[in-house]
C-alpha cells in the first residue's frame, strides 16, 4: 500500500488487492477499483500541486500512468508492449510539474535501467545494464542520485535538472545489496547496502550495523534528521543522526505487537502536507506514514503507532473478507441463474 496526503490535505491509499487490480481509498470512504488490469509492481507519488500521479503495468506489459488532476483520473499509455521485454521497479520523483520516471526493463539476457521524464519531448534514456535493485533520490536543488550494481560493483550518477544531463558513472568501494540512498543539503550522497546479518551507511563517515534482516533497510532525510530504519526480529528498528550522518544514535525499537513483513520509508518534499513514514506492513497492509518531528516520539506516542498498525491491519482483513464475500455471492448468483 502507498499512503499519500496532498497539499490540500487530503488522505489518499493506493493499494493492490489480489484477481482484483490497484484499488483506491480517499480519506475514510470505501475503497474503490481503480484499475483492474493494474500488476502489483507500482508506484504513486503526490507532486507540489496535489496532483496525484501512478505508473502501473497491466497483465499484457503495457506501461501504463494516471494523473488525478483533484477531480478527474486520466489515463495513458506510455509503452506498448513488444516482444519478452518486462518492465518493474517503478519509481516516480517529482520535480516541479515534471515526473521523473526510473524503472528496469527486462530483456533477453540484459536488465536495462531507464530514466522518462513524463510529457517531456525527449525519449526515455537507457542509462546502464544493472543486476538486481536500484535506489535512487531527489536533492533540494532538483538534482537526482542514481544507486544501482553491475557485474563490476556499485555505482552512482547524478542528473543536473537545470543543465539536463547526467554524469558519467562512479564506482563505489561499498558492499552489499542495494538499499537506499538519500540526498544531504551539502550535497553527499548517502548510500545504504546490507547483508543478512549487517547493514553499512556511507556518507560523510562511515557506519557499519550488526542486525539481521531479509528486508531492505531504508535511509530518510526529515526535518534536518538523517534516519536509518530496518526490520530485525519482525520487528522496525531505527538509528538517526542529528549531524548529517557523522553520528548516529543508539537503535531504537518501534513499539508494535505485529509483526513487520515488508515496509518502506519515503520522505516528501513538502512535509507539513504528507507522510514522511511509511513503517511496514502487516500482511498486504503498509502501516501508515508519521511525521516525526522534534521532540522524538515518546515511549507512549510509538506504542500508540503500533496501536494504529494493528487497526489498519484489522480494517484491511475486514476489507478482503467483505470482498471475498462478495465474489462469492456473485458465484452463487451465476449458479442460480445457470443450473
Amino acid at each position: 500500500m502507498i499512503l499519500l496526503k496532498t497539499n490540500k490535505n487530503e488522505s489518499w491509499q493506493f493499494f493492490y488487492e489480489p484477481n482484483r487490480g490497484i484499488c483506491q481509498r480517499r480519506g475514510n470512504h470505501i475503497p474503490q477499483l481503480l484499475y483492474p488490469d493494474g500488476c502489483e509492481d507500482f508506484d504513486a507519488n503526490c507532486d507540489e500541486q496535489g496532483r496525484i500521479h501512478i505508473i502501473a503495468t497491466n497483465a499484457d506489459r503495457d506501461l501504463v500512468y494516471f494523473v488525478h488532476d483533484g477531480h478527474n483520473w486520466q489515463q495513458h499509455t506510455l509503452l506498448k508492449s513488444r516482444g519478452s521485454a518486462v518492465a518493474g521497479q517503478f519509481r516516480l520523483l517529482p520535480v516541479g510539474r515534471w515526473q521523473n520516471l526510473f524503472y528496469t526493463l527486462m530483456l533477453e539476457d540484459r536488465t536495462l535501467l531507464i530514466h522518462h521524464i513524463i510529457d517531456a519531448p525527449a525519449s526515455p534514456a537507457v542509462l546502464d545494464c544493472v543486476e538486481g535493485s536500484f535506489a535512487c533520490a531527489l536533492s533540494d536543488h532538483d538534482s537526482i542520485a542514481l544507486l544501482y550494481k553491475k557485474k563490476e560493483g556499485l555505482f552512482t550518477r547524478e542528473y543536473q535538472w537545470n543543465q539536463k544531463q547526467w554524469s558519467e558513472p562512479v564506482a563505489l568501494s561499498q558492499q552489499g545489496e542495494i538499499a537506499d540512498c538519500v540526498c544531504l543539503p551539502d550535497g553527499t550522497l548517502g548510500t545504504l547496502t546490507y547483508s543478512p546479518d549487517t547493514i553499512f551507511f556511507h556518507g560523510k563517515e562511515s557506519l557499519v550495523i550488526e542486525a539481521e534482516t531479509s528486508l531492505p533497510p531504508c535511509l530518510a532525510y526529515v526535518d534536518g534528521i538523517l534516519w536509518i530504519v530496518w526490520e530485525e526480529e519482525g520487528r522496525i528498528r531505527a538509528c538517526r543522526s542529528e549531524d548529517d550522518g557523522a553520528h548516529f544514535d543508539a537503535p531504537t525499537r518501534f513499539l508494535t505487537s505485529a509483526p513487520i513483513q515488508r515496509f518502506s520509508v519515503r520522505p516528501t518534499r513538502f512535509p507539513h502536507a504528507t507522510c514522511n513514514f511509511a513503517l511496514g506492513s502487516v500482511g498486504a497492509l503498509s502501516v501508515i506514514g508519521k511525521r516525526f518531528s522534534e521532540p522524538f516520539p515518546t515511549p507512549a506516542e510509538l506504542r500508540r503507532m503500533g496501536q494504529e498498525v494493528e487497526e489498519l491491519a484489522e480494517n484491511d482483513e475486514l476489507f478482503a473478507l467483505r470482498a471475498e464475500i462478495a465474489r462469492l455471492k456473485k458465484e452463487l448468483e451465476k449458479t442460480a441463474n445457470h443450473p
